[in-house]
């Protein structure tokens, strides 16, 4: 029996080195830019005045990078997963990051059900997800929780008068949070 398909929108792997090659991550970044979402924007402008460079890097450096269009092409979300060695070496933790444009609200339930269980895999490969989000950034902090993460609120960073909230999201965590 074949399951017809009714999700309006479609994900799109590349895998480094592959993600390095061509002129498709060059479009996605300047499209992504061109169209994110503010909260987006503030969270980069913190760290940086040149959104489109850091964009591109945070696609560049992605060992696995992932994004949703819709049917005509339209980019919805772009997220990456960049693998870390401890002292010996081992993957051990990996940072992970997530950006979006407007459009990501007209797909919120089935983007979090897949992307929960992008993380759980990810987590299953990689040991612990890691990374930071504005204190600000409302609809991520509930999508973050609701995916398992932890944050540590005595940690948090203040950049350019803003504050993120460092959070981690365990393996074993993500196992608890896993499929629906």
């Amino acid at each position: 029996m074949v399951k017809e398909n009714h999700k309006t929108y479609t994900i799109w792997k590349l895998e480094w080195p592959e993600i390095l090659e061509g002129e498709e991550t060059y479009g996605l970044a300047r499209d992504l830019t061109r169209n994110l979402r503010e909260v987006d924007r503030r969270e980069i402008l913190a760290f940086t005045a040149n959104v489109e460079r850091e964009v591109q890097e945070s696609i560049d450096w992605s060992y696995e990078l992932q994004y949703a269009t819709t049917k005509s092409g339209n980019i919805i979300a772009v997220w990456g997963v960049q693998p870390k060695r401890n002292d010996q070496g081992l993957r051990t933790h990996a940072l992970i990051w997530c950006l979006g444009t407007d459009l990501i609200k007209r797909y919120t339930v089935s983007f979090a059900k897949e992307s929960r269980t992008i993380l759980h895999e990810w987590a299953k490969r990689y040991g612990s997800l890691y990374n930071m989000v504005g204190a600000f950034n409302d609809d991520a902090i509930r999508w973050l929780q609701w995916v398992g993460a932890s944050f540590d609120a005595s940690a948090k960073i203040i950049k350019n008068g803003e504050t993120f909230l460092p959070f981690v999201i365990h393996p074993e965590r993500s196992e608890e949070k896993g499929g629906d």
